[in-house]
């Protein structure tokens, strides 16, 4: 009867913190209500207000919903110092309007955006807009500022109100001319709730004629056209300049000439030069290609060296002629005939640096590149073989738009611009060396984009193998990436077209996942405690893997610099949600328990897939410097179970140095 008792009080036990634990695996496992809770946990108790039919005053805001901006006359009956156009049927946080005020007071700026969301009418909330950094050119594409903006009214009064929009229209009219003058900025909190996802709002054929005759008014010589995607497209005029199209190449001469042929036959543009680089092909390799410049009518230059990419750009360069330079790689594929004018034009405006294309898998619509995103694991190509047929996030793949870089493997520069950074600098040969040139271009005022209406195919990209798959590879890419993040300080984990909202280490767009280590606060203190640990305590049952432990080389913006220990453990052939794990670090003298965060680990689930209950079998902490003394560190963890004295102790075979 005695051990009845006792089964069923552990019986009862187990299923009351099972149930906690499976809360938490929920909870982790389903990014945005993480966020949501977290939001919750940071700003206390919030209400909503129902965006009203018609312009309402809150304390010295104007509320103005979107279908009753109607003119000037609008703005009667009010002498509040700030505007707040809003989507009907949506709801605000009640806090907005305080926000608001607060912002254009603290702030040099003259019109306020802020991230977004969707709800239900039962208050559910779902489907996150996270919002780039004031983004120029992906303004022209669509309204990107959504469901909410709020505008100085000083600044309002000094600019010319259509005479023929009203609504949305109007409103973007308007914004077209403050963003012009004075760069917008962007309050990352969800401050507004949309009844529906307005994806792609600002679209509609009413919108062409409005976006070129803002674009004329600023000398700009530019026509629009609705492409098929349904998005407006900028069409600039190329005065005249001559284009050099610079490509690397060795040892494949039949791969160019399926990308010269294309250039030659398909391209409607006749203003320019080809020149081919080639640093190195064999002597039978190299009579091809001399062969193919005098059929395509490229100059050839021949320069054996060891393989440099930064080094062979900017060889070819030197020899290069044209008022623009285009990048080039020997196995992209030509599709459209005026695809040349639209980057070029594009290329030639001030205010832009690289100009990149939409690069597909050869005889498919899967997606290469649509730019280059800067997240915490580094450089990566969002969308990476997903359907061009889709729309994502808010149409990454559509339009022109503003992002932090773009491929090397087909990049229109300025000549001017190109050597005001520099070039292509030839301290990283093979990887990231497209990336440290945009982000040189980037910190030089330039904004980069890319023009999704630009489309070639890729071809050897589909069967390059992956840097990370291969050991020597994987170590030269990290070498770069240090080299890449030396050269930008401030940019390691910052990308201001890709909102922190989101994940830093998935190609999907999606909320950011609570359990990246992103995510991670700096552990407040740790504490010393009086525990014995001996190696003959070590009990193997209890797993431990160390993904890392090690002092931090890079940190975010504002972020101070620590030594992170990211680990995997848990109880072998057991019910793992039964123990309570605790991580411990060990020197010679003394003790600490570092309070690590316990996270989802799928990749465990993956690896592990026979042990039981081990999706929170993550545990991380970041220690500040300065936080422990110099010295060698022990890594231990502890497993107590819930319902016994079993206590479980290993060590790590990794150690933590602090120096």
């Amino acid at each position: 009867m005695g051990i009845n008792i006792k089964q069923r009080i552990q019986e009862h036990i187990h299923k009351k913190n099972l149930k906690k634990y499976e809360e938490s695996v929920s909870l982790q496992k389903d990014s945005y209500s993480a966020y949501i809770a977290a939001e919750s946990k940071l700003r206390g108790h919030h209400t909503i207000e129902k965006v009203p039919e018609e312009p309402t005053v809150y304390e010295e805001v104007l509320l103005i919903p979107y279908t009753k901006c109607t003119g000037k006359d609008c703005l009667q009956g009010s002498l509040a110092p700030y505007i707040l156009f809003a989507a009907p049927q949506g709801w605000l946080e009640t806090e907005t309007f305080a926000v608001v005020k607060e912002f254009f007071e603290e702030k040099n700026c003259d019109v306020l955006y802020t991230n977004e969301d969707c709800m239900e009418e039962n208050g559910s909330r779902h489907t996150p807009w996270f919002k780039p950094e004031w983004s120029p050119d992906t303004f022209l594409s669509y309204f990107y500022f959504g469901g909410m903006v709020a505008v100085r009214r000083s600044a309002l009064e000094q600019v010319l109100w259509p005479l023929e929009e009203s609504g949305l229209a109007c409103v973007y009219a308007l914004l077209l001319q403050l963003c012009n003058r004075k760069k917008p900025l962007l309050c990352e909190q969800i401050l507004f709730h949309a009844k529906q996802n307005t994806s792609m709002p600002g679209c509609g054929e009413n919108y062409i004629a409005l976006k070129q005759q803002y674009l004329l008014s600023l000398g700009k010589n530019v026509r629009m056209s609705k492409e098929k995607d349904g998005i407006v497209y900028p069409f600039y005029e190329v005065v005249d300049a001559t284009i050099s199209i610079l490509i690397p190449s060795k040892d494949h001469p039949r791969v160019l000439e399926r990308c010269v042929k294309s250039l030659r036959d398909k391209t409607s543009y006749k203003k320019l030069e080809i020149i081919v680089i080639d640093n190195g092909s064999a002597a039978e390799q190299k009579q091809c290609y001399e062969q193919l410049a005098k059929q395509y009518h490229f100059r050839y230059l021949y320069v054996p060296m060891d393989f440099n990419f930064s080094t062979m750009c900017n060889k070819a360069a030197k020899e290069a002629k044209g008022e623009l330079f285009l990048f080039l790689n020997d196995d992209v594929e030509i599709l459209i005939p005026d695809w040349l004018e639209r980057m070029a034009g594009m290329a030639s405006l001030e205010h832009i640096g690289s100009v990149g294309a939409k690069l597909l898998f050869p005889q498919t619509d899967l997606i290469q590149h649509v730019g280059i995103t800067n997240m915490y694991q580094g450089p990566a190509h969002k969308l990476l073989k997903m359907s061009d047929a889709e729309c994502y996030d808010h149409g990454r793949n559509r339009g022109v738009r503003d992002v932090i870089g773009v491929t090397a493997a087909c990049l229109m520069v300025q000549k001017d611009k190109y050597k005001q950074i520099g070039g292509f600098t030839e301290e990283l040969a093979v990887a990231y060396n497209d990336v440290d040139f945009c982000f040189q271009l980037h910190q030089a005022g330039y904004y980069n984009v890319i023009r999704n209406d630009v489309v070639l195919y890729h071809h050897e990209s589909l069967s390059r193998g992956d840097d990370r798959a291969d050991e020597s590879k994987r170590l030269r890419l990290k070498k770069e990436g240090e080299i890449l993040y030396t050269r930008n300080p401030g940019y390691y984990d910052y990308d201001p077209f890709y909102s922190h909202g989101l994940t830093g280490v998935s190609e999907k767009y999606e909320c950011c996942l609570p359990y990246e280590n992103r995510n991670l606060k700096p552990c407040r203190r740790i504490e010393k405690i009086d525990v014995v640990l001996q190696k003959s305590m070590i009990n193997e049952t209890l797993i431990i893997h160390v993904d890392t432990a090690q002092r931090e080389q890079f940190v975010p913006r504002g972020d101070r610099k620590c030594y992170l220990i990211d680990l995997h453990a848990h109880v072998r052939g057991l019910d793992s949600s039964d123990y309570k794990y605790r991580m411990i670090l060990k020197n010679e003298h003394n003790c600490y328990d570092v309070m690590a965060v316990r996270r989802y680990r799928p990749d465990a689930i993956r690896t592990h897939h026979d042990q039981v209950h081990i999706e929170l079998s993550g545990f991380a902490v970041r220690i500040p410097e300065g936080m422990l003394q110099k010295g060698t560190y022990e890594i231990w963890m502890e497993a107590k179970c819930i319902f016994s004295r079993q206590v479980l102790q290993n060590r790590a075979q990794e150690r933590l140095l602090v120096e």
